[in-house]
């Protein structure tokens, strides 16, 4: 449904099948896109945090601060202008959790089905170089002290043709070459391990592989 703000000091809000009118009664942060006066980026982010999942907020948030949209202060900025609202505690933590070296909203909802499950955290984004200094290849997540690297695979890489098959093979030697000169074993999942009944199959597999809950 297409959300209205509405600036105004009293009032409820209203909704339909189709749009919602929200009665925002002060501090909103808004931002003009040609004509169209909207909520910022910043504004919009913490809204949205305050109601949704974490996996969603973490989509969001870990897209806007790779783009340049908004800061982490930014962020805080919005909570600090409106305290006491429902909804801010929700959005504190998936702040203090967000970031933007996730590349995609598959990393984003892995990362949040290990904050979750009470993983130890990853290194993310992390290069593996073999001798020479030459690069063997990057992962999306690396626990060291575990010896376990994670890769999120949402690209549909080994479907039927050749060229797929090609890709396929170039992917195993360069994991083969992070394995090898990263001293690690990597685990690789999809978007159904991260999503179905709550990741299980994405937690299965690193809990296979040594990457168990902390207390």
């Amino acid at each position: 449904r297409v959300t209205y703000v509405r600036r105004r000091a009293g009032g409820t809000a209203r909704s339909s099948a189709v749009a919602r009118v929200l009665v925002a009664t002060g501090h909103v942060q808004m931002a003009r896109m040609g004509v169209t006066l909207l909520t910022s980026p910043a504004q919009t982010l913490v809204d949205l945090a305050r109601l949704r999942s974490l996996a969603s907020s973490l989509a969001s948030m870990d897209h806007a601060l790779r783009h340049g949209m908004v800061t982490k202060d930014d962020l805080y900025a919005r909570l600090a202008a409106q305290p006491g609202v429902r909804g801010n505690v929700r959005a504190r933590r998936a702040i203090g959790f967000a970031d933007g070296r996730s590349e995609s909203v598959g990393e984003s909802l892995s990362r949040a089905v290990m904050i979750e499950n009470h993983l130890p955290a990853p290194e993310l984004q992390v290069e593996v170089f073999m001798e020479g200094g030459v690069l063997a290849g990057r992962v999306d997540f690396m626990w060291r002290e575990l010896g376990v690297a994670g890769e999120f695979d949402g690209r549909g890489k080994y479907r039927g043709d050749t060229g797929g098959r090609d890709v396929a093979m170039d992917e195993r030697h360069r994991e083969n070459h992070v394995e090898l000169f990263g001293g690690v074993r990597v685990v690789r999942w999809g978007w159904r391990d991260a999503y179905l009944d709550g990741g299980a199959f994405m937690l299965m597999y690193l809990r296979a592989a040594g990457v168990r809950p902390v207390a």
